[in-house]
């Protein structure tokens, strides 16, 4: 299956944006067709008997109360090792029998297909997102009466079913009775969407059976955080902003001076600034996790037909003499120069960010199985990478 796209969790995003962001819950029925695939009851098994889980990774709730992790963690353990907040699955499963929810959070980081929903959000809102599921048993509150500020929540309901109550945003209460009739009462069964805005007060309880609920929460950045991302941007290597000032009592009117200095350089470099190139990089999205060790057994199978691009390091193209070219490679903050044959080099930059190459015709003028295996040798470098 592949991942769900945006649209298919809310519908047209145009609407979504212009009647449902940061204004009122969305509902999409039947939006992520076998939406098991994207996590199970069973994976969550596995999980938790791998005997690795740890809390805050792992939290057991009633009525969206923290339960206290000594309920459910193993005492004790080697007088080295600090294994107080390990999870013990009995402890865990007697509590869910008895009622409570367990869940887990950041599982994009440990499952792929969570992974890749996160990335979609991400890529979006040009926000960071995270992953949690809540599994509760039938007929349990999986939270009382709750509201997040600044988080947007989307709830992907994986198995079971479970009934959402919700308020108008920035409404709160101590009781759902304070807050009278709900904004929309909604039942979610599996492969169904809601869209909660952030600071909506709601309520969610399981249906007849075990519920199993992915939520993907997105962080968006208001307008005062990317303003500072892009002060920051400006100044972090900006030698008019490397000084260290006096900051005693007595330096105050220097202090002052020198400040309006430095505000008068940054209106400079703001004027100077392309909104639209900033608004790109604002808007990037973080770079996908890498297959490091896959990605290099793949380069020792390389062959003639195999093709490559520019890998993950930075170049920087020198001096060419005596027939040999400069090439400065900057990868995980370390400097390397090497000195490549001139055609060879001039092929690299050729190619770009984009560019692709068949491992035979890299090095210009070389034999096939030279430039085959001047392929891998700059795959292993970093300076290419196998596109398949």
């Amino acid at each position: 299956m592949t991942r769900p796209t945006f649209t298919d969790l809310v519908g047209d995003s145009e609407d979504f944006f212009t009647a449902h962001f940061r204004r009122r819950p969305a509902v999409r029925a039947g939006a992520v067709p076998a939406p098991q695939r994207l996590l199970a009851v069973a994976d969550l098994d596995e999980l938790l008997d791998l005997g690795a889980a740890r809390a805050p990774h792992v939290q057991v709730l009633r009525g969206g109360v923290p339960v206290a992790g000594s309920s459910y963690t193993a005492p004790g353990g080697h007088a080295d090792t600090a294994v107080a907040d390990l999870v013990a699955p009995d402890r865990v499963h007697e509590l869910f029998r008895s009622g409570a929810t367990v869940c887990w959070t950041d599982l994009h980081t440990v499952r792929p297909a969570l992974r890749d929903l996160a990335a979609e959000l991400a890529a979006t809102f040009a926000a960071p997102a995270d992953v949690r599921a809540f599994l509760t048993p039938a007929g349990a509150p999986r939270t009382g009466l709750t509201h997040e500020v600044d988080v947007d929540q989307f709830l992907v309901q994986v198995a079971g079913a479970q009934r959402v109550r919700t308020w108008p945003r920035g409404r709160h209460a101590a009781s759902t009775a304070e807050l009278g009739t709900p904004e929309a009462d909604v039942e979610l069964r599996a492969g169904d969407v809601l869209y909660l805005p952030s600071d909506t007060s709601h309520t969610a309880c399981a249906g007849d059976a075990v519920s199993l609920v992915v939520v993907v929460r997105v962080h968006p950045r208001t307008w005062a955080q990317l303003l500072g991302e892009v002060v920051a941007g400006i100044v972090a290597d900006d030698p008019a902003f490397a000084d260290v000032p006096r900051m005693d009592a007595r330096s105050r009117a220097e202090q002052a001076r020198a400040l309006l200095h430095r505000v008068g350089l940054l209106e400079e470099r703001l004027g100077d600034l392309d909104p639209v190139d900033e608004v790109h990089r604002l808007a990037a999205p973080a770079p996908r996790p890498r297959r490091g060790f896959l990605d290099t057994a793949r380069v020792d199978t390389a062959h003639a037909d195999s093709v490559f691009g520019r890998g993950p390091a930075d170049l920087d193209f020198g001096a060419t003499a005596g027939g040999s070219t400069e090439l400065r490679l900057r990868l995980l903050g370390r400097d390397m120069v090497y000195r490549l044959p001139a055609e060879l080099v001039g092929m690299l930059r050729e190619l770009g960010s984009d560019g692709t190459v068949r491992a035979a015709e890299l090095f210009p003028g070389a034999a096939e199985s030279e430039s085959v295996e001047m392929a891998k040798r700059l795959a292993r470098m970093g300076i290419l990478t196998r596109v398949h």
